[in-house]
Parts: C-alpha cells; structure tokens; sequence
C-alpha cells in the first residue's frame, strides 16, 4: 500500500544525474505522498540518491547513492524508520555509487548495485527490533557499472552488469550461472517472472528486449518492438505484472498524444509473447515499473513523475512533476536580455514563459516579448564550436579539447558577445574556457546544465538547469548570483541568492528552504524559508544582484537605503522547533469521534517551547500558550475529530517561530455522510467583515467602484442564510464609516464572535500600499501614506486577527489598485508578502487574492465591480458550480475567479488563491 520513489535520474549512456537529494514515501492507493526522508548532503553531487527500496513490512526504506563520498571518501546506504522517519543506521565503506538497492521479498536480504567495477553486495537484514545487526554476507566485483538486480520468490538473485553479462545465484548466493549478453553489451534492468521461469532484460545500448529461461538463461524469444526499435526510444526498463501474463517496458519511447509528447509504457500480453498495447505515462523518461497486486502497476520517470494504471490501461492516479525540466534538444527555447534581468524558457512539454527579475513578474511569452531576447551562440566572430551536444571532447574550430572530467559530459554551449569566452554547460558543471578550450573557471552545478547564455553586455551568464532552477552566474569567475525556481503551474516562483535572501509571489514561500546536517548518521533537518522571512525576505536586495554583480555589496546598499541594520543570518542559531507525531500512524482508520494522538517537539539550541496549537483540519482545536515544558519533550492528548475524513496537525513555537507542521491524515471508517448532509446537520453560523473605501478623504485616492463592491459582497453572502449556515451577519464598512477605529473594532468583532464549529469571512477592498520597509498596510478612509503608522491599518493587525479565530477563516484582498496616486514616498504595491503571512500554518487562512505581486487590480465601468468581485459574485452565484451538484467549494470558487479573472482583463491580471496544506476543501456556498 506504499511506494518509495527517489526523484530519479537522467540517464545518459552509463552515467546518472538526480535531480533532488530526498526520497519520498507515496501512498500507492491514491497516490498521496506521506512523508520525505532527509539524508545528510553536501555541495555538488554529494547526497544525490539514486537508489531506494521499502521492505515488504514497510517499516524501513533504504536510500543511497553519491552519498557520504565527500566526507569519507567511500559510499554510505541510509536505513530510515519508515513510520518515524529518522534514521535508525547507516551502512558506510561502500566502494563506490549506488545505483540501486532490492530487498528480497520476504525482506530477509538486500542486494546493492554499484558503479563502476564494484559490482554487488549482499546483505542479510535483521528482524525490525534488531536492526542494528546487519551482516554483509558477500560481494562480488564486476567489470563495468552494475543497475539493476532482482529476487525471485524463492531467494534467488539475478543481475546485470555493463561488463555484457548476466548473472544468476542460488538463494545461498552461490554463482549458477553466467553468460554474455547478444542483444547489446549494456544490459540495465532485469525482471523475473513471478513464478521465476522466466527473466525479461532491457538494454541500454540496444533496443532489443530479451525474455530469457529463468533457470538456463537461454534466450527464448524477444517481444515485438515495433515503431519502438532504435535506440532513442528503446524500452530499457522491464517487470512482469503480478500474475505473471504480461510483461511491461518502458523508458524513451514516445507518441504525441493530446498536444504533448507522451513517454509510453508498452504491454505485452502472453508474457512478451503477445500483441501490445501502449499506453501514455510520463512527459520524461520511464525509469522504473513496479506490479502491483491488483495487476496494475506503479511507476516512475525522471521528469519527475509517479502514476499507477491498470493492466488496461486505466490510469489509477498521476503525479506531475513538481519541477520543470529543461533538457530540450533545441537550446534555443532558452533566451536572455541584454543585461541577463528578463529570462525566456521553454519547459519541456509546456508553454514558453519570461520572467523578469526587476519586477519579478512571471508571464507567458507572446511573440512581442521575445523580440529583444536572444538564444545561444555555438558560432561567432570566427569562433565555432562542434560535436558538444552529449559528447565528452567538444571542439572548438574543430580542435578537441581535453578540459572535461573522465565521463563528463558536455550538454550545451554558448560564445560570448566578444569572442573571447566560451561557456560550456555539463552534467557537473559550469565551466568557462578561452578560445583556445584552456579553462578560466569551474563551478559545480546543482544538476545537469541543459541550456546556458551569456548576456550580450559579457557580465552574467544564465544557465537552465536539471533540478527545475534556472541560475545566474557572474561571468568574471562563475559566482552564484541568484537562483529561480519556476513551478510548473505557471504561477508561483522564488528568486533567492546565494546567502538566500529571497523574494517570491503568493504561495510560494515554502518551495525552498534550508537543509541542515546533523552528522553523518542521522536524518537531516529541514526549515522553509518562511520561516526566517524576518531577516531573509529582502526583494530590495534581489534587485541590486544583477546591477552591482556582487551580494555583500547589495546588501549593503539596501540596508543603507531602508535603515536596516545587520542582524544575525547564522541559520543554525535561530530555528524553530521541530515536531514529529509519533502516533497513530499516517493513514490511521477510525469511527471514533476521539484520536489519542502521541507527538514529540524538539527545540535546537536549548530554546524553550513557547507555544503549541493542534488543529483539526486547519483549525486550531487545543493551544498551549506560556512556556511549555522544556526544549526537548513528547507529550499524549485525546483530540476531536469530525465524523468525516480529516487531518490533524501539530505546530510548535519558540522565541524564533513556529515549526514547520507535522500532518496526519485520517480516514473515517464510521458512518458516511455527503457534504450535503454534513451541511444540514452542523448549520455553522457565517460571519462577515466587508470593507470598501471608494471616497477617499484625500482626493487623489479615490477609486470607483471598491465601496460598491464590499456592498455588492454582502448583500449576496447574505443569502446564504437558512442554506449552507443557519445565520449570516455582517458587519458593513464603507466609505465615511471605514475609518481606522471602525475596521479595528469590527476586527475584534469577528473575532470573538466566530466559534469553532462557524466560518469567517473578511473582504477588503480598497487601496494597500508597502512602506519603505515593505510593510503592507491597507488605507482606510481617513489614510494619509505620509504618516501610515498613525492613519493606515498595518497588515499585523489582521493577521492577529485571523490567527485568534476559533472557525475557519476565508478572506477576499481586492486592495492592489493603482499607486500611482502616492508619488514617491512609498515603494510600489506587493501584495505577496501580506498574503504568505495570512496563509501561513500557524494561522491557517484560506486567501482569495484580486492579484499578484505589483499587478493593480482592475475595475471597470461595463462591469460596475473591480474584475476579482465581479467574478466572485458570479462564482457564488452558481457559476463556480462545476459538477451542477448546487454546492461550491473553495477550489471550486478559487478555479472559477481565476478564470473569468482572466477572461475579463484579457490575461492582464492574475488572481490566485492560497490554501494552506492542513486545510482540505470544504463547501463554502449552497446554490439556490
């Protein structure tokens, strides 16, 4: 019922690139992903796992790969308590890469496959409470990379090896039997059928599969390949279904398939024997298949992504890819400006999208954006560069030059503006050589460098990267400048530095963050970068990078400017506490109302527990405020659960913040009830804080329609009364009445009247502006942004408010319209960082936002509304109401403003919604 998937490599030839150092544990019935396992890791290819393995029991999860090499010079294989995830041991002395690790299927043994000549290990596991003791029975050596390996049910381990041979042993792993391979020389994975008569093998040098006899190893027949057979759609990967009837293949074999090139997953019946079917998988490489006991099976590709589908075809469940991946053949879809500030980029299978670092603004490219952008050179000005596209000795003026590494392996290229430097990227580096390929400077790359430019100006060169970043190094001798990361929903982005200082839109906040080693043989630590936005959310500082090529001079100049001093930035003495449940396990079944729930909370640095707040499906259910115990403790409760599915979280808090919050999930087991039902029977009572100031007691203020619209909200929330809640009230506040003193005490308001089992909802409309500082702070009627601390409403004043709420809490931000009107005494208006604090864990707020970033929200006389509420009043209307079923959830509503958002201002504004992860989607709206 779980699945552990390493974020798995790109393979080219016999060498591997991961794209994450984390394995992750998925729930193979819905494909959930329940956790994340953290080795230690270091600069360069250090920590990058490329093999992973879950015991039959799923107690422990095994990873290794280039892991523990630069500290002790040999490989390390890390064991982690699946249900607690902390590493229990640590295999070390390993020789060399591991490339793939199999537990037996009775889970007593496990085999490791090395890298080159190092060959296998066979290990005997021990019993779980034991589990220190674990014995290394045997190792053999081989003559080349070793893959893949695999048991059969009854103990016997077959491999293959890139020395061209096929190996076979007894379950006491005694050698039966050996022989060359015919079909190709590098043979990368093997299968057994389930009954062990059989062994399919794929090859990475031949397009050719191989179904084998499982005692003999004699060739008994190949599958058809057709429209499959040449090498760059060979079908590598290979397993049986579970029954034994069908054999399945996948890897680089694609179709075009509803606009995008499909990688296939191909399905032989008769075990290999007979007809086919192809069925569309992943967008990257197909890099490993599971069978399933149902006859489905699981897999994995190296974009990355996971999905199950059934022996016919029916897909289960699909896991997109998290990153971007930028390894087109054509480098062209990545492009520059002038001076490296706007970047173009094409990910693979997906629309062409810029993004400018001044305004930190992410666009999808029309033809009128690219005009000033350029892609890369691989010949200028007399200089020709040949043979660089996956090959080991690049030339230049068709000279080979010698500067790679032993198997590094050129990707890309560009030549500068004045014919002088030459950028190559690798699947290790960043290298900078003269034209005569002697080398000025190297850095390490976080994956393999796809696409590299060099701006025309010769200051900065960019280049796109493996992991899904695009970075920006400094041209003179390769220092990191800044690094983006784009998420593939074309919506969220950060941008951070070297030191990581960052700045991100809405939602984004959490998508990066720090790593911190315990030691060599214990889990590592892992903090958002949310949660040091005190000192490291700096989008001043960001805008200097790329003007004064250099970050401590940036970060001087911006704290000149905003007269901030320099505080402490040593992450190590400022973190949070880190909280684990202990129990009951991820995916605990229950028909009790009542869950005895064990966790642990752990401050570093000896810092005392301040607070802890366990919530039920967002919404705080116990707090303890005060200090807490110690540092260091593990605490039992009894918690309240609905009778429906649910998660509970735990979040803990010290003198420098909360920790990141512990998830569990839970599934209901007693009796069932629709969301229909579950409305009828809680009738939860709805309260409103709607604010609107259009006419502004300073002229130069005034807006059109934001008063009609806090009004226009209102009166159809309202209806809801006697529908989905048992009473609606609303505090109104407009225009004159929408003064300071009034929002503050209508904030109180809502507060105390909201109780657990009610809903809240906040709408304010209006202007917001950001102080010197970046403080963000809403303009009442009376604002003068002159003096904002004594006339505007500073953004801490809400969100004080939306932490306290006992119910759940929904709030509408429409106060992103034109600063213009403020000259120069404020910067211009980001919403970002006000909505990320909003949506923050600890304070659990669902936030509906008219735009993002510095966009201005639009109003428009044919609408009578600003475009976001003229698409929420018709959202809760009834057109929001997707599935006709008359109720309208959040992601429902959040689906529909967003695109009749787009429809209204023809793609020009872009809002966007933030629900935190421990909140799940729940009716907000009954169609009458």
């Amino acid at each position: 019922k779980r699945c552990l998937c390493r974020r798995l490599p790109i393979f080219y030839k016999d060498y591997a690139t991961s794209q994450d150092k984390t394995a992750k544990l998925w729930n193979a019935e819905t494909g959930a992903m329940l956790k994340i396992f953290r080795p230690p890791i270091g600069e360069g290819s250090e920590g990058m796992l490329y093999g992973g393995a879950i015991t039959p029991d799923a107690k422990i999860v095994a990873v290794g790969g280039w892991t523990g090499y630069e500290w002790e010079k040999t490989n390390s294989i890390y064991f982690f308590d699946a249900a607690k995830n902390t590493i229990l041991q640590r295999i070390n002395g390993l020789p060399n890469v591991i490339n793939d690790i199999e537990f037996s299927q009775d889970g007593k043994y496990m085999v490791v496959c090395m890298g080159a000549k190092s060959g296998i290990r066979i290990y005997k596991i021990p019993e779980y409470a034991n589990f220190t003791n674990i014995e290394l029975l045997k190792s053999f050596t081989y003559g080349a990379d070793t893959y893949n390996a695999v048991f059969d049910n009854t103990g016997r381990l077959a491999t293959v090896s890139f020395d061209g041979k096929i190996r076979l042993y007894s379950k006491t792993f005694d050698l039966l039997k050996e022989i060359e391979t015919t079909a190709g020389k590098e043979p990368f994975s093997i299968a057994f059928s389930p009954d062990g008569t059989l062994i399919a093998v794929g090859y990475n040098d031949s397009y050719k599969i191989e179904v084998r006899d499982g005692k003999t190893l004699a060739l008994l027949y190949e599958p058809d390949i057709t429209t499959a057979n040449t090498l760059a759609s060979r079908l590598e990967n290979v397993c049986f279904s579970y029954d034994g009837n069908y054999l399945l293949a996948g890897c680089y074999f694609s179709k075009y398939e509803n606009s995008k090139w499909w990688r296939q997953i191909r399905v032989w019946k008769n075990k290999g024997k007979g007809d086919y079917s192809d069925y569309p998988a992943g967008l990257n490489s197909i890099m490993d298949i599971k069978p399933m006991p149902d006859n489905s099976f699981i897999y994995a590709s190296s974009n990355p992504e996971i999905g199950r589908i059934k022996i016919n075809g029916t897909k289960i469940f699909y896991k997109s890819s998290e990153t971007n991946a930028y390894n087109a053949n054509d480098k062209t879809h990545f492009k520059v400006n002038n001076d490296a500030s706007i970047i173009e980029v094409t990910p693979f299978g997906g629309d062409a999208m810029s993004f400018s670092v001044l305004d930190r603004t992410l666009t999808q490219t029309t033809s009128k954006t690219t005009t000033e952008l350029e892609s890369f050179k691989e010949s200028h000005s007399g200089i020709k560069v040949t043979d660089w596209k996956a090959t080991y000795y690049p030339k230049i003026n068709s000279k080979s030059t010698s500067f790679l590494k032993t198997n590094e392996t050129s990707f890309s290229v560009d030549i500068a503006n004045d014919a002088k430097k030459i950028i190559f990227g690798t699947n290790w580096y960043i290298t900078c050589v003269n034209t005569s390929g002697e080398k000025l400077w190297t850095v390490s790359s976080s994956g393999a460098a796809f696409a590299v430019n060099i701006s025309a100006n010769n200051k900065i060169v960019t280049a796109a990267i493996g992991d899904g970043t695009i970075r920006w190094y400094s041209m003179t001798d390769g220092t990191l400048l800044l690094s983006l990361y784009l998420n593939p929903d074309n919506k969220r982005w950060i941008l951070w530095t070297k030191s990581g200082y960052y700045d991100c839109s809405i939602g984004a906040e959490d998508l990066i963050g720090w790593h911190i080693n315990n030691g060599a043989a214990k889990e590592a630590s892992y903090y958002s970068a949310s949660k040091f936005k005190s000192v490291y959310y700096r989008p001043d500082i960001i805008v200097k990078i790329l003007e004064t090529l250099d970050e401590a001079k940036a970060i001087e100049l911006c704290n000149i400017t905003s007269n901030k001093k320099n505080t402490e930035t040593d992450i190590t003495k400022m973190l949070p506490p880190t909280v684990k449940i202990l129990s009951p396990d991820e995916g605990f079944t229950t028909n009790s109302n009542t869950v005895s729930l064990k966790y642990s909370i752990t401050s570093p640095n000896n810092k005392p527990i301040t607070s802890v707040k366990i919530m039920v499906d967002g919404r705080t259910t116990v707090t303890n405020k005060g200090l807490v115990e110690s540092f260091d403790s593990e605490a039992t409760t009894n918690i309240t659960i609905p009778s429906a599915n649910c998660k509970i979280s735990v979040i803990a808090g010290n003198e420098f913040g909360f920790s990141e919050e512990a998830i569990l999930n839970i599934v209901w087991t007693g009796k069932s009830i629709s969301q229909t039902e579950v409305a009828d029977i809680l009738k939860p009572n709805l309260y409103v804080l709607a604010v609107g100031v259009s006419k502004y007691d300073k002229k130069e203020y005034i807006l059109e329609y934001a008063a009609k619209d806090a009004k226009d909200f209102s009166e159809k929330i309202a209806l809801q009364k006697g529908g989905l809640y048992n009473n609606v009230n609303i505090k109104l506040l407009t225009d004159a009445d929408a003064t300071k003193d009034n929002i503050l005490d209508g904030l109180d308001w809502i507060q105390k009247e909201t109780t657990s089992r009610d809903v809240a909802m906040i709408y304010i409309g209006g202007h917001g502006v950001n102080d010197a500082t970046g403080v963000f702070y809403y303009l009442p009627v009376n604002a003068d942004v002159d003096y904002m601390k004594r006339s505007c409403l500073m953004y801490s004043d809400i969100q004080n408010t939306v932490s306290s709420i006992a119910g759940k809490v929904i709030l509408f931000v429409d106060a992103c319209h034109s600063g213009n009107v403020f000259g120069t005494t404020t910067k211009n208006i980001d919403v970002n960082a006000f909505v990320n604090e909003l949506a923050n864990a600890e304070n659990g707020a669902i936030v509906f936002t008219s735009s993002t970033g510095k966009q201005y929200s639009q109003e428009s006389s044919e609408w009578q509304n600003g475009a976001f509420t003229e698409a929420l009043l018709k959202g809760i209307s009834g057109e929001a109401d997707y599935n006709k079923t008359g109720i309208i959830t959040v992601k429902y509503l959040d689906a529909y403003i967003a695109n009749k958002v787009k429809e209204l201002t023809k793609g020009t504004q872009a809002p966007t919604t933030i629900i935190p992860k421990s909140v799940p989607d729940f009716p907000i709206i009954i169609v009458k």
